[in-house]
């Protein structure tokens, strides 16, 4: 997003058709766009500004909510709008901060409800009354992408909250490494993530990202794009350096300790606003693993493959073997370059090597005097044979035989 903000003051007389909403003076406002629930908001997307219920409970989750007194929808012809009436008068909030956040609320109101062509803020503040309207138009201009890009999916949405409390390049910079450390859990075709910041702090040079982490890694098993490793929700603080182009790279990245000591390590970790939600950082795990599996989704797309998504335990054929037979030929999996990358099931992986996606497959049979034969076999995509063995199992052993 454009770092402009297009804000205009002005008195409007308004047409308009529908009911006024009034609120009580509690003067709790709502200001803090880090706290803001995504997901609360979005779900309130509408075609129609005319949608009553829905444009009140919206305008509740946006910033001053509390100090609306009424809001009136114009919706007799085109331009539709809405006017919003707030009392600010005991608030202590200067004029620019708060024209800053109505500019934060149109955006948001604009990418949420289609039709809404023009919006008007009209408010009590400081013995004065003042007026600022926004128009669709007029906004777009400011946007990197079209309004309706953002009210596509959640992750467009959240990307869009992100940008306007000035964490988008944060945003960014904790998706890499999140995917650079989930280079530590182990071999796969594709690294996603999930996160959830849940606020930044800048001093100087260096930004620290509170943030809930979570990291998959995907590869096709049975023909199924699946989790082969990865992370739960783990609450994580990761701290960046800023260099002079504007460029973030990660100084730190520091999880809790396991056992006994998580507790006291994220405690320590995090500041103490954040400890209601970090302490029960599983709640957030459903969340994580949507959008590791869009992340997913939008991969194999990219690859022009159709498969199915699982961020779950997919179920295996197990060998057909003794225990003493499988734990003899894990042990070989783990000791052969070629048999580690065969599965320990009965059915296929695929490894891409060199750019190049090969097929292993684990397969079982018997001989004559009916023995059991593991075969395992590597191929090219076209069922092509590269290279295959099968070994015999005797004595819960298993005997090289071809």
């Amino acid at each position: 997003m454009k770092k402009s903000i297009f804000v205009f003051s002005l008195l409007v007389a308004v047409m308009t058709v529908g009911v006024f909403f009034y609120k009580k003076n509690d003067f709790k406002q709502n200001v803090d766009f880090a706290r803001l629930d995504e997901k609360e908001l979005f779900s309130y997307k509408s075609q129609y500004v005319g949608d009553v219920s829905n444009v009140s409970g919206l305008l509740d989750q946006l910033a001053f909510g509390t100090y609306r007194r009424s809001v009136s929808l114009q919706t007799v012809k085109e331009p539709y709008g809405m006017t919003v009436h707030y009392d600010m008068e005991n608030t202590e909030m200067g004029l620019k901060k708060i024209e800053k956040l109505l500019y934060d609320n149109a955006v948001i109101l604009f990418v949420l409800i289609e039709n809404l062509d023009r919006i008007t803020f009209d408010m009590n503040v400081d013995a004065k009354h003042v007026s600022y309207s926004f128009e669709r138009e007029q906004v777009q201009k400011q946007m990197d992408e079209h309004l309706s890009v953002y009210a596509k999916d959640i992750d467009r949405f959240r990307s869009l909250l992100y940008a306007l409390k000035g964490v988008g390049d944060v945003e960014k910079a904790v998706s890499e490494a999140i995917k650079e450390h989930g280079k530590t859990y182990g071999k796969g075709e594709y690294i996603t993530e999930g996160h959830i910041i849940l606020g930044a702090e800048q001093k100087g040079n260096e930004v620290k990202a509170y943030t809930i982490a979570s990291v998959g890694v995907f590869e096709f098993q049975d023909g199924i794009f699946a989790i082969v490793s990865g992370s739960g929700a783990i609450p994580t603080v990761m701290t960046f350096s800023i260099d002079e182009h504007g460029q973030y790279k990660i100084i730190a990245y520091e999880e809790p300790l396991d056992g006994d000591a998580y507790a006291k390590s994220v405690k320590r970790m995090f500041p103490k606003k954040y400890y209601s939600q970090v302490l029960y950082a599983e709640k957030y795990y459903d969340e994580l693993a949507e959008q590791q599996e869009r992340q997913a989704r939008e991969y194999l797309k990219q690859i022009g493959r159709d498969a199915k998504v699982s961020t779950w335990h997919v179920e295996k054929q197990p060998l057909n073997i003794s225990v003493e037979a499988m734990n003899h030929f894990l042990t070989m999996l783990g000791s052969d370059p070629f048999l580690s990358k065969c599965p320990d099931w009965l059915g296929t992986r695929e490894v891409i090597e060199q750019g190049i996606r090969y097929v292993y497959e684990t397969s079982q049979s018997k001989t004559n005097d009916e023995r059991d034969v593991i075969v395992l076999k590597k191929m090219e995509e076209d069922g092509t044979i590269i290279d295959m063995r099968q070994y015999v199992i005797g004595e819960n052993k298993l005997k090289l035989i071809k």
